[in-house]
């Protein structure tokens, strides 16, 4: 049975080997400048062993191949890549061409599908919809996976936009920044919130990006590890998004960039030029036939209702 696996987002080979990665956002490679730690970053990733000492160990016992490292532990025999050329920057012909190197598995393949991200069976609470009705630009901040004292920092520093702030807490609580412009609520259906707001605060994982840029949304990035950093960078470069460090998002910086891109309708008009080339994309359906191809192949039948 072929194994298919997609959780690598955008984090595969070819982006390293072409030197797609931006310099880290944080403190990873501390001592060297920016301009350097770039390419040690891009040409690291393929040795890096994180989190593979528990597998590398039982490979052993077993007598079978043991995972080649951080990167390889992503891929299987077929990876799918959630994302379009146009915003990857590597043509589909060339990521599909790719082979692996000795730091791979061997018989992994590379494949676009186009978007794929959440979209929650969750309504829009009454509050919420009244919140986003109301008048002024709206800032949706949705640092997910971060701690409660980052988000707080940082509504308070956006507190001194002419804006209004609608936050998601997730798991935390964070009801004491209730106020008559700001407004907390649990998870929410992003994928209803986008298309409502006039700029995303968000921590770049490629689901929320994914999720910003289908509604023409931009947005300010704050990355938490590497593989968003790149997420982030590509929209960057393509000036429909900011990306800032977690220094820089706990000071007032935030808030100007946050000004700045409210203020000038580029990035808005650049984030719904990519929301028109995910139009044209059916992601999840680019997926299930991808799915059943590779196990046609190898003789399996798979049916997808």
């Amino acid at each position: 049975m072929p194994l298919v696996t997609e959780h690598a987002g955008s984090f595969v080979p070819p982006v390293f080997e072409r030197g797609l990665l931006p310099a880290p956002s944080t403190p990873v490679l501390v001592n060297l400048p920016r301009f350097l730690a770039a390419p040690v970053a891009n040409r690291s990733v393929p040795w890096l062993r994180w989190f593979t000492g528990g597998l590398r160990r039982v490979a052993k016992e077993l007598g079978v191949p043991p995972v080649p490292g951080l990167a390889a532990m992503l891929l299987g025999d077929l990876t799918l890549v959630p994302e379009i050329p146009e915003v990857l920057g590597i043509p589909a012909a060339q990521l599909e061409a790719w082979r692996p190197n000795g730091h791979y598995w061997p018989t992994t393949r590379l494949r676009y599908t186009g978007p794929l991200f959440a979209h929650f069976p969750l309504p829009v609470p009454e509050q919420v919809d009244r919140f986003l009705t109301g008048p002024g630009p709206i800032v949706y901040v949705a640092l997910c996976s971060t701690s409660a004292g980052m988000v707080r920092t940082v509504v308070t520093a956006l507190s001194s936009l002419d804006a209004r702030i609608l936050v998601t807490a997730t798991v935390h609580d964070l009801t004491d920044l209730n106020s008559p412009r700001v407004l907390v609520s649990p998870t929410l259906p992003s994928h209803l919130i986008m298309p409502r707001v006039d700029l995303a605060v968000i921590t770049g994982g490629q689901g929320s990006v994914q999720t910003a840029l289908a509604a023409g949304t931009p947005f300010v990035g704050v990355p938490l590890q590497l593989e968003q950093d790149l997420n982030v960078a590509l929209v960057e470069r393509l000036g429909a998004a900011r990306l800032l460090s977690r220094r820089d998002a706990q000071t007032p910086l935030i808030a100007a960039a946050a000004r700045q891109m409210l203020s000038s309708p580029c990035y808005r008009h650049e984030a719904r030029r990519i929301q028109e080339l995910y139009n044209c994309v059916d992601g999840p359906r680019n997926a299930a036939e991808a799915i059943i191809e590779i196990t046609e192949r190898q003789g399996q039948t798979v049916k997808i209702q």
